[in-house]
Formats: structure tokens, C-alpha cells, sequence
């Protein structure tokens, strides 16, 4: 266990001001005033980290085991494998400690600026004050590995342009941090407690990447390394619906949106959404909206409107 008093509280702009010997390699010389990458070699036993001014996207470059690190109250002891992710928001302190031969390894440190989110969530229409990215550990997101990737390869050949590149890459990674990794994210608006708020992401993003598979209630509260009776209970605190009534609210929100956007046909959105028939789909969605797919597109179908649109156009008379 750490020591309750062993955060310091001086904030500091990135790692290397509490340890400059563990920076291998970093995009000084590129001076983006919006973002600041380094590699980072993690080779002590414990390592104490004030609170950061940036928002830090940490990606790990190899596997470690014997890691347990506390973010301001929350304490994590779980591996990490090449490619997961930590987060920690600006205004957090960290604790790191590892032990035997995993007390060597190396992270990607991203250290987003907050004039770079504000401008992000001003693009976006995102009210910046409303988002709270968070912490989150082990965040297994492939478009932040892409991203943070793409980082390290400048690192290694920065060329005419890559400062330019880099602030598109970091730009891109501000966006995504605040469309799917922070609070006001409508899947996770209602947290109340219950699962850690990390780990109901985590759920929260598998459920969405497999909805047309058979969700099964242990598969999903393995992902959190959860009992699936305690998940059960946890999720419902958390989100107020019991785990299946979230997978079939999340099912018909996608069927609305594929009935109204698209052509696709009535019984491929059922496969697609996981229903097992077409026949299933059209009860339960009449039991969610009160009325049919079918009637549903018909009365909300977008590209229904613009084909009426364009058919009752009057064309000018010909010459």
C-alpha cells in the first residue's frame, strides 16, 4: 500500500521534472506549443509524480505485471500489455511502484495541453467545462495506440513537417479523449457509483463493438475481471439499468439509427444488432418505441425525405 502522504502537491508540466533521467527521447525540438511527447523509461522501484498542469495519455510499449499505481485516491494493480493506456487528467498526482524485473520499462507520455482541449471541444461544440476526462487505467482503445504509434514514429524520424503532423495527431487524440473518454460522454452521464467508473468504460465500449454478438453476462464482467453476479449488481448501481436492459436499449437506439440513415433491410439490421430473427427484433422494438420498425421507417427515414424531396422537385421546362 502506498503512503497516504506521499503525493506532493507543487504542479509540475510532465514527468521529467521530478525524473529527467528517465526521459529517453522527446519532441522538445519540435517546440508544439499544444503538445509534448517523450519516451519515458520507468527504472525505479517507486516513482512519485506531483500533480501534472497537461492532461497525460500514458501508452505502454511493452507487457508489465508487478505494477501498482495510485492516481490522486484510486489505486490500480493490474498488468498492463503493450498498447494499453493510462489517463490521467491535469490536476492529478501518481504513485508508481513495480517490482523484480518488470522495474524496467518504457511509456509513450502524451501530455496534452488545456489550451489544445479547449480549442478541440470548441471545434466540436463540446462544452470543455462540462468535460471530465478522468482517470482511467489499462485503457485497451485502438485509436489512441494508433495515434500514440504514430507519435513515437516522429520521435525517431522527425522530418520537414512534423510539427505540423504532430499537432494533427495530437489534435485528433484531444478530440477523441473528449468524445469517448470523458464524463459528459452520454454512455456513462449517469455513473452513481457502483463498478469503478474506468472499468464501466471499459464495459461500456465492449458492449458497443459487440452488439451483434450474443452478449453473455460473464463474457462482458470478464472484461473487469468482475464475478458476474457482483457485475450484475455494480452495473445497475452505476447505470441504473440491469446489464441486458442496457444491451437491448443500446440495440434499439442502433436499429433507430440504421432504420432511419440507411437502406440496409429490416432483417439484416436484426443480424446486425444481434437479434436471431427478424420476427424477434420487430416485438421487442414495439415494446421499446410502440410501433414497428417498418412504420419507424417510414415516418423517420432520412433518406426517405431527401428521394420525396428530389421527386417533387419541379424541374424548368425545357427550352
Amino acid at each position: 500500500m502506498f503512503s497516504t502522504n506521499s503525493l506532493v502537491t507543487t504542479a509540475i508540466r510532465d514527468f521529467s521534472e521530478t525524473f529527467p533521467e528517465g526521459v529517453i527521447r522527446s519532441s522538445w525540438s519540435l517546440a508544439s506549443q499544444n503538445v509534448q511527447v517523450m519516451q519515458f523509461r520507468h527504472n525505479r522501484s517507486e516513482l512519485v509524480v506531483p500533480p501534472l498542469t497537461n492532461t497525460l495519455v500514458a501508452l505502454s510499449l511493452s507487457a508489465t505485471k508487478n505494477l501498482t499505481v495510485r492516481i490522486n485516491d484510486q489505486e490500480f494493480s493490474e498488468p498492463l500489455q503493450r498498447g494499453d493506456a493510462v489517463i490521467i487528467p491535469a490536476g492529478a498526482a501518481s504513485e508508481w511502484r513495480c517490482s523484480g524485473r518488470d522495474a524496467d520499462y518504457d511509456m509513450l507520455h502524451i501530455y496534452l495541453h488545456s489550451g489544445l482541449l479547449a480549442k478541440a471541444s470548441a471545434d466540436t461544440d463540446f462544452d470543455v467545462s462540462q468535460a471530465d476526462i478522468g482517470v482511467e487505467f489499462r485503457v485497451r482503445d485502438p485509436h489512441i495506440s494508433h495515434i500514440g504509434l504514430s507519435l513515437l514514429q516522429e520521435l525517431d524520424d522527425a522530418r520537414l513537417g512534423s510539427k505540423a503532423y504532430v499537432d494533427l495527431l495530437a489534435a485528433q487524440l484531444a478530440m477523441h479523449l473528449l468524445r469517448r473518454h470523458s464524463v459528459s460522454n452520454g454512455s456513462v452521464r449517469s455513473y452513481r457509483g457502483g463498478i469503478p467508473r474506468y472499468k464501466l468504460r471499459r464495459v461500456i465500449d465492449y458492449i458497443r463493438d459487440n452488439l451483434g454478438a450474443d452478449l453473455k453476462i460473464a463474457e462482458i464482467a470478464q472484461q473487469v475481471n468482475i464475478s458476474p453476479s457482483h457485475f450484475t449488481r455494480q452495473f445497475k448501481l452505476a447505470t441504473g439499468l440491469a446489464p441486458h436492459q442496457y444491451i437491448m436499449q443500446k440495440r434499439i437506439e442502433a436499429a433507430k439509427k440504421l432504420l432511419s440513415e440507411t437502406e440496409i433491410p429490416i432483417a439484416q439490421i436484426a443480424l446486425e444488432i444481434g437479434f436471431q430473427s427478424q420476427s424477434r427484433f420487430t416485438t421487442l422494438f414495439r415494446q421499446f418505441t410502440g410501433t414497428t420498425p417498418r412504420a419507424y421507417r417510414a415516418k423517420n427515414a432520412f433518406f426517405g425525405v431527401s428521394h420525396r424531396a428530389l421527386e417533387g422537385a419541379c424541374l424548368p421546362a425545357a427550352a
